[in-house]
């Protein structure tokens, strides 16, 4: 009887044993993890939903000769929430300019932000809100691993600046910075 207790106390140790072996080689075949696209690189284009499932695609706003600020929020994260006003004021300052702004939600419910856009108004924010619930182009594309996270975009499709967390976009630093970086660009 004893040999019956202890054949399993083995297989289980040699099980032990070989799952985290497993785990360890599994760990070094794993590619170096995606950092993001960096500063001077081509963004990929992609196509995302409006609240009202219409269907727009980054390069036709770059296409038009626009520099795009797309920024990557939830309706969870405070400070995304806390910047949608100064970005809604930036927005508004650059208005008659070739500037857009592409807020993107990650939320994984479309009721989220519409429940959130119903609460602050549809019409307070002027700029557009598409949704990536699978994260396909805030994680896949762009490497976003925190929110909020925006990213400059110029028209000739290349990254310019990228802003990893919460900013007051009417701060005049960052007023001057866009407006140098995209004089730069026309020029």
């Amino acid at each position: 009887m004893s040999q019956s207790l202890r054949l399993p106390k083995k297989v289980f140790g040699l099980l032990i044993l070989l799952l985290l072996t497993g785990v360890v080689w599994a760990e070094e075949l794993q590619p170096d993890s995606f950092q993001g696209l960096k500063l001077g690189e081509k963004v990929p284009n992609f196509e995302l939903t409006d609240l009202k499932g219409k269907s727009f695609r980054l390069y036709d706003f770059l296409n038009s000769g626009n520099f795009v600020l797309i920024n990557f929020w939830a309706t969870w994260c405070p400070p995304c929430l806390q910047e949608l006003p100064s970005m809604e004021l930036l927005n508004q300052s650059f208005k008659g300019e070739a500037f857009s702004i592409l807020a993107i939600s990650v939320d994984e419910k479309t009721r989220d932000v519409v429940n959130f856009m119903n609460q602050i108004g549809e019409r307070s924010l002027s700029f557009l809100v598409l949704l990536d619930p699978l994260k396909l182009v805030s994680q896949a594309q762009f490497g976003t691993q925190k929110y909020p996270e925006s990213f400059l975009i110029g028209p000739d499709r290349v990254l310019l600046e990228k802003y990893i967390g919460e900013r007051n976009w009417m701060d005049s630093k960052i007023v001057s910075q866009l407006k140098e970086l995209m004089s730069k660009k026309n020029q």
